[in-house]
């Protein structure tokens, strides 16, 4: 028996918190960061929906790191995104 899996944790938290009086210049560009992050990862998700030649998991960090978990062709997947 065999058996093989890949686990990834991603700390997201801080986006919403972004529009706050008291942010420090450091919070903000966190929260950008994760914003282009979700904005990429909605723009992988959309791309595959729509079967599009064209997949831009390069165009983040966080979409090339979750490339092989999520859109894996060889078996289905369970992803959790929280």
């Amino acid at each position: 028996l065999q058996a093989c899996g890949k686990l990834c944790l991603l700390d997201l938290a801080g986006n919403d918190r972004a529009d706050r009086a008291d942010t420090d210049a450091v919070r903000l560009k966190d929260a950008l960061h994760v914003a282009r992050s979700l904005a990429a990862l909605t723009e992988v998700v959309v791309a595959r929906g729509r079967r599009c030649t064209h997949v831009p998991y390069q165009s983040s960090k966080l979409t090339a790191l979750l490339q092989d978990v999520f859109f894996s062709e060889a078996q289905p997947r369970t992803t959790i995104i929280v």
